[in-house]
């Protein structure tokens, strides 16, 4: 049975993941300071996703060398991933403190904040949640492509 090189994989996340996390940031603008449904905001959301993709490419490549399995997201039972979402997390986390302290974004009353580190709770479900979306969606389409 023939699987995707880690290139290819890559490909197919941007492809996903782009679309997936700009529904996301465009529905979370409420939820940030200073942002609302505008043309510029947009292109602010436009260019998160971009990072977003990339960050869950990241993900994707850290677990693959980790496991030393680049087809990872293909098993059934799947270890690569638990590691995914523990290091999706840790991303999260890393990208919003830095964002914050920077001062390159602000949360706005209506965030959910996560006890004493300070950190919006939308953000880091989401470097959990759409990567797992992401390569479930990429592992169905090549199950059912093999069919």
């Amino acid at each position: 049975m023939h699987t995707d090189s880690m290139n290819s994989i890559v490909k197919k996340i941007a492809l996903i993941a782009f679309p997936i996390n700009f529904l996301w940031e465009m529905g979370q603008m409420p939820f940030y300071s200073n942002m609302s449904y505008n043309l510029v905001n947009t292109l602010y959301c436009t260019v998160a996703s971009a990072g977003d993709v990339l960050m869950i490419s990241l993900i994707y490549i850290s677990v693959s060398l980790i496991i030393k399995d680049e087809r990872w997201i293909y098993k059934k039972t799947n270890n690569g991933l638990v590691l995914a979402i523990i290091i999706g997390l840790l991303l999260a986390f890393l990208v919003e403190f830095a964002a914050l302290n920077l001062g390159l974004w602000a949360y706005s009353n209506r965030m959910p904040i996560i006890g004493n580190i300070k950190v919006g709770l939308f953000p880091i479900i989401q470097m959990v949640l759409l990567p797992y979306i992401v390569f479930y969606i990429i592992k169905i389409t090549q199950q059912k492509a093999l069919n």
